[in-house]
This record gives structure tokens, C-alpha cells and sequence, in this order.
């Protein structure tokens, strides 16, 4: 298309706002079909990856076992001696991502039960009225958070460890808000 509009005598700064596109991507994108009469990339530098097939499906099995990967403790425990650049290319492929160690709260069937009457029982009280509903929540920020974070299948959630001693102390924070406004934050 862009190939196309330069044939109509638009001028690359017109065909890249046209197409939403840089012009220094429409000016080589022209240079490539006027040498070549082909716009697809051609050979790229760099040495191929040499991955064995046994090497990905021990890495995809290991992924799918539910634990909680990083890059190092794999290749420690596979014994692979491929780059962190291929395996993450790997886990990618398999639709992991790294990120925090998702919190899942896990729910008795009471529990579920007295939730959904106090909210049924906040409904039929107090309606669609949100002047007399305050929203409070608090939270703590430990001296010495670390992060659990790891390679994990997209959409499932992966338990977090066993929590870290207190030695260091923490901060705890409270705040409400309510149709009135907000509270102040509480230490």
C-alpha cells in the first residue's frame, strides 16, 4: 500500500501520516522495492539459535509443573547451557510471563456465604444510597519486602511462599473514603 501511494506521487511525509507509520520506515520500505521489487526483511545477522529439541521440551515440562521459575534456578536444575535470552524466548512462546507472585484468597464455602448476605444485606438496606457506606482498607509496607516474582503461566496463579520474619518491622496504613470525601491516612 505504501508502495502503492508513492506511485501516486504522494509525498512520504503525506503516505506516513496516511498510514500512521514513520517516515523514515516509508523511505526504506520505497528503497527496498525500488532495489529489490520486495519489501520483506532479508537474512538477519546474528547466529542462530541453537536449540535442541530435547532442550525445549525439558523446559516445558518443568514450566508446566506449577512451580515458580526463574531463569537461574531452570538452567540450574535442567543443567541447560543455553542462553537466558532462549529460554525466556521459550517461556514466552508457552505464554509465561514474569511478573509478582499473584495473591489468591482462598474462600471457605461459609466464608462465600456470609460475604454474599452482607453484601445482599447491605443492597436491600441501604439500596443505591452510598451517603451512609464508608469503604475503609489498610495495608503494611515491610522495611524488608522482597519480591516474589517468577515466571508463571498466563492466567494462573502461583502461591506465594512462606512469609519472611518481621525483624525489621513494618508500617501499618489505614484510610476510609465515602460519598463525603476521604479520611486522613492513619499510621
Amino acid at each position: 500500500m505504501i508502495v502503492g501511494a508513492s506511485y501516486f506521487s504522494e509525498n512520504q511525509k503525506e503516505i506516513a501520516s496516511k498510514f500512521a507509520v514513520s517516515e523514515s520506515s516509508v523511505s526504506r520500505i520505497i528503497s527496498k522495492w525500488d532495489s529489490n521489487r520486495d519489501v520483506s526483511d532479508g537474512h538477519r545477522s546474528g547466529r542462530p539459535p541453537e536449540i535442541l529439541e530435547e532442550q525445549k521440551e525439558s523446559i516445558q515440562e518443568f514450566a508446566n509443573s506449577g512451580s515458580c521459575l526463574s531463569i537461574r534456578s531452570l538452567k540450574a536444575q535442567l543443567k541447560l547451557d543455553i542462553s537466558n535470552s532462549s529460554i525466556k524466548r521459550i517461556l514466552h512462546e508457552m505464554d509465561f510471563n514474569y511478573g509478582p507472585k499473584l495473591r489468591e484468597v482462598e474462600l471457605t464455602p461459609r466464608e462465600k456465604e456470609v460475604r454474599l448476605n452482607h453484601c445482599i444485606n447491605i443492597r436491600d438496606n441501604h439500596g443505591l444510597n452510598f451517603g451512609r457506606i464508608l469503604f475503609s482498607d489498610e495495608s503494611y509496607f515491610k522495611s524488608n519486602y522482597v519480591s516474589q516474582t517468577c515466571w508463571q503461566k498466563e492466567g494462573t496463579r502461583v502461591p506465594r511462599g512462606e512469609r519472611q520474619s518481621d525483624k525489621y518491622g513494618y508500617v501499618m496504613v489505614f484510610g476510609a473514603i465515602s460519598k463525603e470525601g476521604k479520611s486522613k491516612l492513619w499510621i
